[in-house]
C-alpha cells in the first residue's frame, strides 16, 4: 500500500468473486487493491473445500446460462495463462423424477439454450454407470459438459500471479470504515487508511445492510462438506445431483486424492460467521452417510468433514449491481447463494467491466437490488 496513492478500484473481500475480480482488473492494468480480512486461501466463509461443481443446463433460472457460457470460455482462458489444469469435464448427471422441479429445470434451460443433453431411464443409465443404485421411477438428465473445478488450486494460481505482478493485497486486514472525499472514497482499514475512486464490494457472508447501507436480504446459513474414502469405480463416474422423495437432495463428485466428497444443498442451519458451529456432530455425519450409501451402495468409510457458509437471498439468485448511493463508484457481489463458485471469471469480468464503465455483455437485470 502506497501512501498517498489514489487507487482506481479497492475490492474488499477476497474469496472468488473479490480474487477474480482483481485478477481480471490486473490484467487490464487498472490500479486496484485488494483487501482481506483474514489470511488468503482461508476456510471461514464460502470458498473452501477442494473443488465445486459446474455445469451449463442451469435448473436455477436460463438466465443463468449466457453467464455460464462466458464462464466456461474464461476458465479455459484461466488455465492457460495460469499454467494449472482447473476445469474437469466429467458431465453431470441430475437424477429425480420427470416431476421434479430440478429436471424440469434443467431441460428447461438446455431447451432455451439449444444446449446438448440426454434423458435417460434410470436403467439405461445405470448399465452405462453401474457405480449408481436408481429405482424404476427415476430419470436422469444429463450434459456432457459438466463436471468440477479445482477450487483451491484456482484460488492459489490467482493469488500467486496477483503477486507476481505486484498487485497489492493487505491479507488480515479490517475495513473499519468508508466514506466519500471529493473526487474519491476514504477507507479506514486496521492497517490504515487508505483511498480509492471506486470500491467493489465482495464481502460473502460479512456482507451487511448496516456496513453497505443499502437493504440487503441476506441470510447466512451453515452447510457442511463431507469426505467419503472412495468406491473403486469412482474415478469414472459423473458428477452428480440427486433429488430425493421428500424434496432433499445432495450432490457429489468423482474421487479425487481417493476420496468422494459428497453435500447436501438444502439441509442447513441460519446461523452467523460469528455464531456458527464449526464442529460436524455424528448424526450430521450418519444422515449424509445413509442418503449417498442408498445412491452409492460401494462407496467407502467415512473420512472427515468441514463446515461451509451460504449466503442467501430470498429467491436464491445473486446480487450483482451498483449501489444506489453511488452508482458509477459503488459495486457489490453478494448472495451467491451457495452457487456461485463456477461464475468466478465471469463476475470478475463484470467488475472490470463496470469499473471501467463499459456495457455489460450479458443482460443482469434479473440479478439487480431493484428486485427486493
Amino acid at each position: 500500500m502506497s501512501a498517498g496513492c489514489v487507487y482506481d478500484v479497492a475490492v474488499v473481500g477476497l474469496g472468488a468473486v473479490g480474487s477474480g475480480a482483481l485478477y481480471e482488473m490486473s490484467k487490464r492494468k487498472i490500479n486496484c487493491i485488494g483487501i482481506e480480512q483474514f489470511s488468503l486461501n482461508h476456510d471461514q466463509g464460502s470458498t473452501h473445500g477442494d473443488t465445486r461443481a459446474i455445469r451449463k443446463a442451469y435448473f436455477e433460472d436460463p438466465n443463468y446460462v449466457p453467464l455460464l457460457q462466458r464462464s466456461y470460455q474464461l476458465w479455459e482462458e484461466w488455465e492457460k495463462e495460469l499454467g494449472s489444469e482447473l476445469l474437469f469435464k466429467t458431465g453431470c448427471a441430475v437424477i429425480g423424477t420427470a416431476q421434479s422441479p430440478v429436471i424440469k429445470g434443467c431441460l428447461e434451460s438446455a431447451r432455451t439454450h439449444q444446449l446438448s443433453h440426454e434423458l435417460s431411464s434410470a436403467s439405461d443409465f445405470t448399465q452405462k454407470h453401474p457405480i449408481f443404485n436408481l429405482n424404476s421411477k427415476e430419470e436422469v438428465f444429463f450434459e456432457s459438459d459438466g463436471g468440477y473445478l479445482l477450487l483451491d488450486t484456482a484460488l492459489k494460481a490467482i493469488h500467486q500471479r496477483l503477486k507476481k505482478n505486484s498487485v497489492p493485497i493487505l491479507e488480515n486486514t479490517q475495513i473499519l470504515s468508508w466514506k466519500k472525499k471529493e473526487q474519491h472514497y476514504e477507507i479506514q482499514s486496521s492497517a490504515g487508511p487508505l483511498l480509492s475512486k471506486k470500491i467493489i464490494f465482495s464481502m460473502g457472508p460479512w456482507a451487511s445492510k448496516e456496513f453497505l447501507n443499502v437493504k440487503l436480504p441476506l441470510k447466512v446459513k451453515r452447510v457442511v462438506l463431507f469426505w467419503f474414502k472412495a468406491a473403486k469405480e469412482a474415478s469414472k463416474m459423473p458428477l452428480y445431483f440427486k433429488e430425493c422423495d421428500n424434496g432433499t437432495w445432495f450432490y457429489g463428485f468423482p474421487s479425487l486424492d481417493n476420496k468422494m466428497k459428497v453435500a447436501f444443498h438444502n439441509v442447513h442451519t441460519p446461523c452467523t460467521p460469528q455464531s456458527v458451529n464449526r464442529n460436524v456432530e455424528k448424526n450430521e455425519i450418519q444422515q449424509m452417510e445413509n442418503y449417498v450409501r442408498e445412491l452409492i451402495p460401494s462407496i467407502g468409510s467415512f473420512v472427515e468433514a468441514k463446515t461451509c457458509l451460504y449466503t442467501m437471498t430470498p429467491d436464491e439468485h445473486f446480487i450483482v449491481d451498483a449501489l444506489p448511493d453511488d452508482l458509477k463508484n459503488l459495486f457489490v457481489v453478494a448472495g451467491l447463494s451457495g452457487h456461485g463458485f463456477k461464475f468466478m471469471p465471469v463476475l470478475g469480468e463484470i467488475c472490470a467491466d463496470w469499473a471501467q464503465g463499459k456495457t455489460q455483455r450479458n443482460s443482469l437485470e434479473f440479478l439487480s437490488l431493484k428486485r427486493f
